[in-house]
């Protein structure tokens, strides 16, 4: 289950540029299994040769993202966000930037 709750809006400048920053709140919780599995192998090394791949999870996780998109021209945009994700035993951070030009 992943309920968020999302804060945006525009801003139109003087100029003509449009801003449009964002900011998202969220909660992941996990309702199931939060020990996942996976068992692995090649079938020509015979039974008995392959593994297993375990992983324990919190059941709850906080997460954050924010984002700021900037109009220059109606061709030109800008857009940087930013996101994390943090529980008790770990911490996911992340982002980027993306430049477009339309032709």
């Amino acid at each position: 289950m992943q309920p968020q709750v999302e804060f945006s809006g525009d801003v139109r400048l003087v100029n003509g540029t449009l801003i449009r920053p964002m900011l998202v709140v969220g909660l992941t919780q996990f309702l199931t299994d939060t020990a996942p599995s996976v068992q692995a192998g090649l079938t020509a090394s015979g039974a008995g040769n392959g593994f297993t791949s375990e992983a324990e999870l919190d059941r709850t996780r906080f997460d954050l993202a924010a984002a700021v998109e900037v109009f220059a021209t109606e061709r030109l945009s800008v857009r940087a966000d930013a996101f994390t994700s943090l529980s008790k035993n770990s911490q996911i951070y992340g982002g980027g930037i993306k430049f477009a030009f339309t032709f």
